[in-house]
């Protein structure tokens, strides 16, 4: 596990965005990382799949996959 990884355990569905959000802090500075989701039964989602989701996104920030925002976004 990547010590300098840290993920806020906080989940937010962005229905505009049609994705729910968490946020990571990587070494003191806040990445918003998306899933696409399509809103329905997102707790339940996120009961099965936080660590899942958290091991992809910590992946994704290692090889510095970031978007043009600086958005991280699992597939």
């Amino acid at each position: 596990m990547n010590q300098a990884i840290q993920f806020v355990d906080r989940y937010t569905y962005i229905a505009d965005r049609k994705a729910i959000q968490f946020e990571a802090i990587v070494s003191g500075l806040i990445v918003y990382c998306f899933i696409k989701h399509d809103g329905e039964h997102v707790e339940e989602y996120l009961n099965h799949n936080r660590f899942d989701l958290e091991d992809q996104a910590t992946e994704l920030i290692e090889n510095e996959e970031y978007n043009e925002l600086g958005e991280i976004w699992l597939k």
